[in-house]
């Protein structure tokens, strides 16, 4: 069985865990937010990646609140062993300069690209080392997404366009 800790040791222990190099920002966007963690991957991860996270679905990512859910001691000895580091090193060891990581800017990296970069990296593998598609440019995207107004609660239709490549823009939004 294993041991159950008080809501001031998880505390300190995440506090603690934070201080290792790598996992005292986001482990995709480097966003100085780490109050997520994905049990599946021993990260710590900003709320704007959670939410990237768990639209993958369960059976790829499993994420908790480091605040307000209960971890036992196996889960910390489970993280105590990875963190963001080491997992960027293995989920990242082949990522081609042409793909940029997500920004800690909600603005400048949307969920669209959010869920682009974790799909390629987790579902895709598309980055680990040895893998068929490690090493290669990935092509331009393009589709329609709902933008929430700043002002009102509505949606507006824009155009996206994502292009990787050195020479790309990153990503272009056009009104509908």
């Amino acid at each position: 069985m294993t041991e159950r800790l008080t809501r001031d040791e998880q505390q300190r222990r995440w506090a603690a865990f934070r201080t290792r190099p790598g996992n005292s920002t986001c482990a995709e966007c480097a966003a100085r937010d780490t109050t997520w963690a994905v049990l599946d991957y021993g990260i710590l991860i900003c709320i704007h990646c959670a939410g990237a996270h768990r639209a993958l679905g369960s059976h790829i990512s499993k994420v908790r609140s480091t605040e307000l859910d209960d971890f036992d001691e196996s889960l910390f000895l489970w993280f105590e062993s990875l963190g963001n580091q080491k997992n960027n090193q293995r989920w990242e060891a082949e990522l081609p300069a042409t793909v940029r990581r997500p920004l800690d800017n909600r603005y400048e990296s949307p969920e669209c690209i959010r869920r682009w970069w974790l799909r390629a990296k987790y579902d895709e593998m598309r980055f680990l080392a040895g893998t068929e598609d490690a090493g290669q440019t990935h092509a331009t995207m393009r589709g329609w997404l709902s933008k929430q107004g700043t002002l009102l609660p509505t949606s507006k239709r824009r155009f996206f366009v994502v292009d990787p490549s050195p020479a790309g823009a990153g990503l272009l939004c056009y009104p509908d």
